[in-house]
């Protein structure tokens, strides 16, 4: 995979790099965001854990992609403003959630319900 970077800004209200390239590949599918995040990480000396590839645009039949990456100084601070899918924080785990003893009732006699009046 070829990168060329196209500009690279400080964002200094966010504490992060912002940085747009064009990735040029052979192959038939758009490589994937980890396989994007390791090469831009090796090309430009950048930490993978504080680096988001934000955004993937490619046209079609075109093995040229431009990609926007996000690279932060500070863990808090790309756990603060990242969002991971499900809108939890990026330093927030879903598996820590517990489920109350209350709710594990409700649910059940909301099942109950619905079974009953089939």
């Amino acid at each position: 995979m070829e990168i060329n970077v196209t500009s690279q800004t400080e964002n200094k209200l966010f504490d992060r790099k912002e940085i747009c390239f064009n990735a040029t590949y052979k192959g038939n599918a758009t490589p994937s965001r980890e396989t994007i995040l390791e090469e831009i990480c090796k090309k430009l000396s950048l930490n993978p854990e504080l680096t988001v590839v934000t955004k993937i645009t490619q046209a079609f039949g075109n093995n040229t992609s431009n990609v926007t990456v996000y690279s932060y100084t500070k863990k808090e601070t790309m756990a603060h403003i990242e969002r991971l899918s499900g809108g939890e924080h990026a330093g927030k785990k879903t598996a820590d959630r517990q489920v109350k003893p209350e709710e594990k009732e409700k649910d059940t006699e909301a099942g109950q319900k619905a079974d009953d009046k089939k």
